[in-house]
């Protein structure tokens, strides 16, 4: 296995984990005990890491690199909307 097929896999899997974030704040109606700056940050990397990915020729992990990010912008988009409790 290729050093960017396997963190391909780590990126995937951290945004299914990611999810989980987002299913528990959608299930509470509210979002408790937790800040948006980190998900705003790791968001954002996960962003450039769809822009750097590509410039070391590793496009697993680039297609992959979408997955923390979106689940993090559901996120941040849900902890606005529920009125940052």
């Amino acid at each position: 296995m290729s050093a960017d097929l396997f963190n391909a896999g780590l990126e995937l899997v951290g945004g299914g984990i990611l999810w989980l974030h987002v299913r528990r704040a959608r299930r509470a109606g509210k979002i408790v005990g937790v800040h948006w700056l980190p998900a705003l940050f790791f968001g954002v990397w996960a962003l450039w890491n769809c822009v750097y990915y590509p410039m070391l020729g590793q496009w697993f992990s680039a297609a992959a690199a979408g997955a923390p990010f979106i689940a993090n912008a559901a996120f941040l988009r849900l902890y606005w909307r529920l009125g940052r409790a």
